[in-house]
């Protein structure tokens, strides 16, 4: 466990990387994410860079 990389991510980097996948679950969860995107939104984003 001297390893200064293996201790960053094990204390640093993964418990990072996790918080933010549950702070986006709950985003998400909250914006009713399965209720609000499909294929209407999706050609909507399709066409929004077109220039």
């Amino acid at each position: 466990m001297d390893d200064p990389t293996l201790i960053i991510l094990m204390h640093f980097i993964i418990p990072i990387w996790f918080l933010a996948g549950i702070v986006d679950w709950f985003c998400h969860r909250r914006s009713n994410i399965s209720g609000t995107s499909g294929a209407k939104e999706s050609f909507i984003h399709s066409f929004a860079d077109v220039r």
